[in-house]
């Protein structure tokens, strides 16, 4: 018995001193200093070639050798070495698949040092509205194409409005590039429409269509539902309860772009398909996205002639309000009206 309390004993007096050397462990690994970055598109279109690049590198602590990799998931099973001097990575997205993509740059030090890894997103597009903004057309629809993109536009209160926001690129005369893109990218411009001044906005609509005023703007409000509105839409005021029958829901890559609205019952019933897809100042500043919606009237402020009133919804909201804005700062879309 004396034996075996021994034998216990020295056992336990190995494992506490393994214990005590495990503890004593010490992490030798050293770590670069600084950050890895590189800059990305947020938005590129499939088929399109995109060339990656650091931005800001790390430092090796010991002036040692750092190489860089990438990745590209999905699409890539394995990370590829850059043999580039700029250490940059190019990679050309399918032409049949869209969208969201990781791109991973690893920076790999020599020495015992841990690797640093940065990851972006990057979301690939349709070009033009096919397939990106579907929109279900019918008999109904007046179809016609301007500029490459395919538009429908629909009768409401007699007249054809587009359903689609105005991605023209160029003035109706040809004489100006126009509008600019979500986020000022290019290839938006044919995903979600442009984003004008109004200034643009007069010269944007084609031949044989224009820029509604907020008395055309009107009509079309009262002919939508008058029977459940108590009170009759009004030029330059808000418009009570019609906002449902007026907007959608919309999709991006087949993934919903708009949240559910409580308050607000979405029917579309007009087709006038309105997505909330904000505005611009200054065509640098992009704000409210999937939260208003803003669209230019041809009716200048008769108070100020330096701004023009906008019709302009808001996602939670069942109301349609109008408000002057800004000819030059502000950038707001467009639907056209068939003259």
């Amino acid at each position: 018995m004396k034996i075996q309390k021994i034998i216990a004993a020295f056992t336990l007096a190995l494992l506490a001193v393994n214990a005590c050397k495990k503890d004593e462990t010490v992490d030798t690994k050293g770590y670069l200093t600084g950050t890895l970055e590189f800059a990305y598109p947020k938005y590129v279109a499939k088929g399109d070639s995109v060339y990656f690049k650091p931005s800001k590198v790390p430092a090796h602590p010991e002036n040692g050798m750092i190489s860089y990799s990438w990745k590209v998931t999905p699409g890539m099973e394995k990370d590829t070495t850059s043999l580039s001097a700029d250490l940059g990575f190019g990679y050309r997205f399918r032409h049949d698949t869209t969208g969201t993509f990781t791109i991973a740059c690893t920076a790999s030090p020599a020495g015992d040092y841990y690797s640093t890894t940065t990851s972006n997103y990057v979301t690939i597009v349709e070009k033009g509205y096919k397939g990106t903004l579907p929109l279900e057309t019918n008999a109904q629809d007046s179809l016609w194409v301007y500029e490459g993109n395919t538009y429908a536009a629909t009768k409401i209160g007699g007249k054809y409005w587009m359903r689609s926001n105005l991605a023209a690129h160029k003035s109706n005369d040809g004489s100006q590039d126009i509008g600019v893109g979500y986020l000022n990218y290019e290839v938006m411009k044919d995903v979600f429409g442009c984003y004008y001044t109004w200034e643009e906005a007069i010269k944007a609509c084609p031949s044989g269509w224009h820029l509604p005023t907020d008395e055309e703007w009107t009509e079309m409000a009262a002919s939508i539902k008058p029977q459940q509105v108590s009170e009759i839409p009004t030029a330059f005021k808000t418009w009570k309860k019609v906002a449902g029958e007026m907007t959608c829901y919309y999709k991006l890559n087949s993934i919903d772009m708009i949240p559910l609205q409580a308050d607000v019952k979405i029917t579309d019933n007009s087709r006038l398909s309105v997505k909330m897809l904000g505005y611009a100042n200054n065509g640098k500043y992009f704000k409210m996205f999937n939260q208003q919606a803003f669209f230019w009237t041809a009716s200048e402020d008769s108070d100020n002639n330096q701004m023009a009133w906008c019709r302009y919804f808001i996602f939670n909201k069942a109301d349609v309000y109008a408000e002057p804005m800004n000819k030059k700062d502000f950038c707001a879309q467009v639907r056209c009206v068939k003259d």
